[in-house]
């Protein structure tokens, strides 16, 4: 009990103290103050991951089952959320559970979380390239998952429209398969020369 509360405690003071406004919020006499809410403007489609991060701030976790969108979805969405309010606890929480989804997404959830992800991510800020990187990830290490998200016509029309996606597929496909050459090349090398050995000691 203890350790959870540490949790909330932790949670709540990156939410409160973090945000500019929301110190303006709960120490002048705007109107949040007065009315003892405090009203987050964020996109529609985040609204599930806004709840899950009040969630966060009284139970130290939230529950993806409660909402429709699919698991490693609304992680992505949470992740977002947390960075874009300077809640590392919650970020590294979401961060770890989306890594963890993301693994075993189908090609149809991928579709939708690659875009979301690079349309409110940048390259400049290490969570952002985190994010980045396990979407890319999912696809470059996943052979299945790759062959069938190719298949896809939507697909086509994504890569052309979010150029930074496109570039990190193709550059990291690319050392990927340098990767494997190199790995491939090394093993020759030693079946090679245990050959050699093998056949002086003959």
């Amino acid at each position: 009990m203890q350790k959870s509360a540490s949790y909330i405690c932790t949670a709540l003071s990156e939410y409160i103290y973090s945000q500019h406004r929301f110190q303006n919020a709960v120490t002048t006499g705007f109107k949040e103050n007065i009315d003892k809410e405090v009203t987050l403007e964020d996109s529609p489609e985040f609204a599930d991951a806004i709840d899950c991060m009040v969630s966060y701030f009284y139970n130290a976790n939230y529950d993806t089952s409660k909402y429709n969108a699919s698991e490693s979805l609304l992680h992505a969405q949470v992740a977002i959320i947390a960075d874009e309010y300077d809640c590392a606890s919650l970020y590294r929480l979401a961060k770890i559970s989306f890594a963890n989804a993301i693994k075993a997404v189908e090609s149809d959830d991928w579709a939708a979380i690659a875009p979301l992800i690079y349309d409110y991510t940048t390259t400049e800020l290490q969570a952002h390239k985190e994010l980045r990187g396990l979407v890319v990830a999912a696809v470059t290490d996943n052979t299945i998952l790759s062959k069938s998200i190719f298949q896809m016509k939507s697909i086509e029309e994504l890569l052309r429209s979010n150029a930074d996606l496109a570039t990190d597929l193709l550059l990291s496909g690319q050392q990927r398969l340098r990767d494997k050459e190199a790995s491939t090349s090394i093993l020759t090398c030693n079946n090679t020369r245990r050959l050699g050995l093998f056949r002086r000691q003959k």
